[in-house]
């Protein structure tokens, strides 16, 4: 199973792209390859206990092996500025708006 942090479709698209017989992400069956999968990752990479479950040791393992996961690491997107309109409104003296 996936921590509720990684459940972003970005992440579990991420994770069904690199790991061997994930297969795609969505469809009914989706869940349960990808628990084979994360299953038999953990079996290739001792002393990785094979839970299914994608806690810190196994996703640094999954990281060494397949580098960050979109989203992961580096600063945050800077936001995108005010629109005109408010940037006018906001440069108005308090007794004007």
């Amino acid at each position: 199973m996936v921590r509720l942090s990684h459940l972003s479709p970005t992440y579990l698209q991420w994770l069904h792209a690199k790991l061997p017989g994930a297969g795609n992400w969505e469809g009914a069956d989706g869940a349960s390859r990808l628990q084979k999968a994360i299953c038999a990752f953990q079996a290739k990479h001792p002393p990785l206990k094979q839970d299914d479950w994608i806690g810190a040791k196994t996703e640094t393992a999954l990281i060494a092996v397949y580098g960050e996961p979109p989203g992961n690491g580096g600063p945050p997107p800077a936001p995108a500025p005010a629109p005109e309109w408010l940037q006018v409104w906001n440069a108005l003296p308090i007794q004007m708006r």
